[in-house]
């Protein structure tokens, strides 16, 4: 399912599958999961993150680039999962890191905070 993928490769499929193609891909599965069975601080995800970015309107035959767009926000940094520290702080990472591969490729040092 394209929901998944990371957004360079449904922007671009010829493009060289990665590993950290695969990380994208887990990152996004392990947020939609969450979103969907865990309570989180955010008011009725099911309607508007989820659709934003798994089930976008898709411009130009991708839905890659709202993806793009989004990890490249802040709208990651305001979920909570109140019960559940242990993963508000893995999905924290994991955006922190997606986001530092998207700014800089592979190329680089990602230090954790």
């Amino acid at each position: 399912m394209w929901q998944f993928m990371a957004a360079d490769l449904i922007k671009k499929p010829d493009i060289l599958q990665t590993f950290t193609h695969d990380i994208k891909s887990m990152f996004f599965f392990l947020l939609w999961m969450a979103l969907l069975f865990v309570n989180s601080s955010w008011q009725n995800p099911h309607t508007s993150f989820i659709n934003d970015i798994f089930h976008p309107p898709v411009f130009g035959g991708s839905g890659g680039s709202v993806k793009a767009m989004y990890m490249q926000s802040d709208q990651l940094e305001m979920l909570k999962f109140p019960r559940n520290a242990h993963l508000t702080n893995l999905l924290h990472l994991g955006s922190q890191l997606l986001l530092f591969v998207i700014r800089n490729g592979q190329k680089g040092t990602f230090v954790m905070t």
